[in-house]
């Protein structure tokens, strides 16, 4: 399938908002194959002119990267708007999990491609997943075109343990660079709080194994950075540190509640922040330290966690 967009506004790389051009950008079996200067057609006809399986006349119209949502959770699509007005652990122990006990794979499939239609058409051309029933996330996911990193999230403390676990590294050997290469994995532990040391030293070693990254909620209430306190002593990205999640490539979500020496400890470690606002805000979780965030030199993404946290899965 070769497709020509003929005659569309270009945004610039380089942030010069006059520098905008007019192109032709050619797609060929999927993939971009040229973005070029708009060569002008005496007339509209002749733009469907020429071995184009179809043309899509681009004037008045802007074209810019697709945008990512670094932390979702696609299988929670279905639970929009259950669980409204309550904080996150209220919200998680006595609405999601419970209700969470009772989706099928099937279940997770559909949502999975409400939520990937909903992100497309905001222009999300990328999303990092965790969920379970991943399988059927990266069918969706596979079957619709989009790109994305999934990891199936894994605790062992009143969660899936080992099994779970096991689930997750089947997930990163089976779809690993799955659908011409769209399809990355990741181990996603779920977050501090709900996983042990011991447990963590384990997605740890797997993670070192199978050559993926980490992708992990952190810091994102203050009740979980003084249930890690009382127990560890420590911050819950020191706990992190502590069991050798650090060493790896990691993505942590929310990071609402973030030290100063955490700050300081992810921009050493480069640990990648997704930022959450609207999922932090109705949760009632608060607002991550963003500009300190830039300021130490941290790369910093947006999310919008899920349609059920946050009612829509529009980055904008």
């Amino acid at each position: 399938m070769r497709i020509l967009i003929s005659d569309v506004v270009s945004l610039p790389t380089n942030g010069n908002s006059g520098a905008k051009q007019r192109v032709d950008i050619g797609v060929e079996d999927g993939r971009i194959a040229f973005i070029a200067k708009h060569m002008p057609r005496d007339s509209e006809q002749g733009q469907h002119q020429g071995p184009w399986d179809r043309v899509i006349v681009g004037r008045g119209r802007l074209v810019l990267p697709g945008l990512v949502n670094a932390h979702t959770h696609l299988g929670m699509t279905l639970l929009r708007g259950y669980g409204d007005d309550l904080p996150l652990m209220v919200w998680l122990q006595e609405k999601m999990w419970p209700i969470e006990e009772q989706l099928t794979a099937e279940d997770v499939y559909w949502s999975a491609l409400l939520g990937i239609g909903e992100m497309l058409k905001g222009g999300v051309t990328t999303c990092g997943d965790m969920y379970f029933h991943m399988d059927a996330v990266a069918e969706a996911v596979a079957e619709t075109g989009i790109r994305a990193s999934l990891s199936r999230g894994i605790q062992d403390i009143s969660g899936s343990g080992l099994k779970g676990l096991g689930e997750a590294v089947d997930l990163c050997r089976g779809w690993q660079g799955a659908a011409n290469g769209r399809i990355t994995t990741a181990l996603g532990p779920h977050a501090p709080y709900t996983c042990s040391p011991e447990f963590l030293q384990k997605t740890a070693d797997w993670a070192a194994r199978l050559e993926v990254p980490i992708h992990i909620h952190v810091a994102e209430t203050t009740a979980e950075v003084r249930e890690i306190g009382e127990k560890y002593g420590t911050t819950p990205l020191g706990m992190l540190s502590a069991n050798g999640l650090l060493d790896l490539p990691m993505t942590a979500a929310h990071c609402v509640h973030m030290e100063e020496a955490d700050i300081v400890l992810a921009a050493q470690k480069e640990v990648r922040i997704v930022h959450c606002p609207t999922s932090n805000l109705k949760l009632g979780s608060g607002i991550a330290p963003v500009p300190k965030m830039l300021a130490a030199g941290l790369t910093v993404g947006l999310g919008t966690d899920s349609a059920a946290s946050n009612n829509r899965l529009d980055i904008w």
